[in-house]
């Protein structure tokens, strides 16, 4: 992983670069991916290796979402994606509405074994990483 400011080499589980001291993907001027400097900074796609550049999740400054909500909105609001819209994946939840609308009602298994899932702790983080509370 490089840093995104100034280029510089770091570790998966820094937050921060060791040289610049710039929170992890802040920054422009770098792929973070190769490294490699960026010609323009609102560059999408590196021309060097083609990581997407701007598909890099940042996580939110706000608190952790709830278990027993986010498992409850599964079980009884799946057919409508509650529970993945809850936890921050909004294109999931958009899914689970047409494979719902599409089986006439037999896709809401799906978000229901989601929401057993959430509750045994196998589905335990939001869209930006956050551990789910109980």
């Amino acid at each position: 992983m490089y840093c995104r400011n100034c280029g510089t080499k770091y570790e998966k589980f820094d937050n921060v670069c060791p040289k610049c001291h710039k929170e992890k993907n802040k920054g422009n001027k770098f792929c973070s991916e190769c490294g490699a400097k960026l010609a323009f900074r609102d560059t999408k796609i590196c021309p060097h290796c083609g990581h997407n550049l701007d598909n890099i999740k940042t996580r939110k400054k706000e608190k952790s979402k709830n278990r027993t909500t986010a498992a409850l909105l599964s079980c009884f609001g799946g057919w409508f994606g509650l529970g993945r819209f809850y936890l921050g994946y909004m294109g999931i939840g958009i899914i689970q509405i047409l494979v719902s609308m599409f089986t006439l009602g037999l896709g809401g298994i799906w978000p229901f074994i989601e929401g057993i899932l959430i509750i045994k702790k196998k589905l335990n983080k939001d869209y930006y990483g956050h551990t789910l509370i109980d």
